[in-house]
């Protein structure tokens, strides 16, 4: 009975990564798109972060969406959580820095 629930275990978490990644893959997909559907993207980005709250991409990929939705202070915010868990990831770096420079242009 033990083996049995750690295989189910086993199995709902390689499921859950595997939904995490698929949900994150097709965010990118909508942020490249011509034209781009930043609103999928966002949509995309938030189921997977219902199922996994820590994930850098779908945390990275919703800030970018959402910046580009002109909602600059929950794009920083997404993006502050990046850089929390992956604080040397050039990328979200960059893509940080962005995000204040146009909420301190929504500002003035």
């Amino acid at each position: 009975e033990g083996a049995a629930a750690s295989e189910e275990g086993t199995l709902a978490s390689c499921l859950c990564a595997a939904a995490v990644a698929l949900l994150t893959n097709i965010a990118q997909c909508h942020l490249r798109a011509d034209p781009p559907l930043y609103d999928k993207a966002l949509a995309y980005c938030d189921e997977a972060l219902r199922i996994d709250p820590c994930n850098v991409k779908a945390l990275f990929r919703k800030g970018k969406a959402l910046l580009e939705l002109k909602d600059f202070v929950a794009g920083y915010a997404a993006l502050a959580r990046a850089a929390e868990l992956e604080p040397k990831d050039a990328g979200i770096r960059n893509e940080l820095a962005r995000a204040q420079e146009l909420a301190q242009e929504q500002e003035c």
